[in-house]
């Protein structure tokens, strides 16, 4: 078993658990819940809901497997040879939504803690809250992907 619920969190407990998966990243992850109210724009009419680990483990192969094919239409891709390998250390924030169309899909948040000391000052409260920022760290150290796990697409986020 890979997750287990999160119990002292600084917000509402129910709003998070932590994830875990050494096949697919080191260290540990939060999951947001359907009952977490995110601090970004979600398109019109959809939902939240709670990904299980089934649907996470689904997003974390759909990045590896459709990265440089999903991703290539954007002018600055740069294909992988091995996204796991690239993304290995970095946390990751999942929050999922079902869509208009009954799609689901999962917000996937990674974020890069290898300057230890100021990804601690940068990503602080990241456990509770979903990370949204502005400016050169965040550009280079946030990368966001939004995984329809019902049509097994990957695009930016």
């Amino acid at each position: 078993m890979y997750s287990m619920f999160l119990g002292n969190m600084r917000a509402q407990k129910d709003i998070a658990y932590i994830y875990s998966n050494p096949h697919f990243f080191a260290g540990q992850s939060i999951v947001f819940t359907d009952a977490y109210n995110p601090p970004i724009l979600l398109p019109s009419g959809v939902r939240t809901f709670t990904p299980t680990v089934d649907e996470i483990m689904q997003a974390e192969q759909l990045l590896s497997s459709r990265y440089n094919e999903d991703l290539k239409a954007y002018n600055f891709f740069k294909p992988e040879k091995n996204v796991r390998k690239k993304y290995f250390k970095y946390k990751r924030q999942y929050l999922g939504y079902i869509d208009q169309d009954g799609h689901k899909n999962i917000i996937m948040n990674l974020l890069n803690f290898k300057h230890k000391i100021q990804a601690r000052k940068k990503f602080e409260g990241w456990e509770s809250t979903y990370l949204v920022g502005f400016g050169d760290y965040y550009e280079k150290n946030i990368r966001t992907y939004e995984i329809d796990i019902t049509y097994k697409t990957l695009k930016l986020g």
